[in-house]
């Protein structure tokens, strides 16, 4: 259900790769368009990749909420659609600046743009880094085949799960150790 989640970039990250495609153009006007263009398109399609909770079998919403939150993820996920919009306004604000002035007031203008740019960018930067941890996470979720039976059976360490498991279907489980959990007295 997760295993096609892209990895989450980093501001910094997603910065540098629209400013050195940027960087290509002929012109400053260019320049703020191809930046724009580029942040804007990645932020929709990362929010484009994630699922929607609507639609999804009860279990895995219920997992993931339990995992990272969905209605954090949902949070997280319209501050980078505000983002892209953000993005766009500028981008477009500054390209009509960029023609209306002239050449020498064109590079201040530009630098005026990527300075806003960079300012929303940071501003979602725990947003990208907690989408690309969650995205981690649910990417380690198992998947369950809603055509065959399938039986949970959770419990306290030592209670019997997998003694009952052998009883009724004569398999072995698959056992796994119990890692981060802390006995308290």
């Amino acid at each position: 259900m997760f295993e096609q989640l892209p990895t989450v970039p980093t501001s910094e990250e997603l910065l540098n790769k629209s400013f050195r495609r940027a960087s290509r153009a002929i012109d400053d006007l260019s320049m703020v368009q191809n930046a724009g263009n580029i942040l804007s398109d990645n932020l929709s399609n990362l929010i484009r990749k994630f699922p929607s909770f609507e639609n999804m079998p009860p279990f895995y919403r219920e997992m993931a909420d339990i995992i990272a939150g969905v209605d954090r993820i949902r949070i997280s996920l319209s501050r980078l659609g505000w983002a892209s919009r953000q993005i766009r306004l500028i981008t477009k604000e500054h390209v009509a600046k960029i023609k209306r002035s002239s050449a020498s007031d064109a590079t201040l203008i530009r630098k005026s743009a990527f300075g806003r740019i960079s300012s929303v960018m940071r501003s979602i930067e725990k947003d990208l880094l907690f989408l690309n941890e969650t995205r981690n996470l649910l990417r380690k979720m198992p998947t369950i085949d809603p055509a065959l039976p399938t039986i949970l059976i959770a419990g306290y360490p030592n209670v019997g799960k997998s003694s009952f498991i052998v009883r009724i279907t004569g398999a072995r489980p698959e056992i796994v150790p119990r890692s981060g959990l802390r006995r308290t007295r």
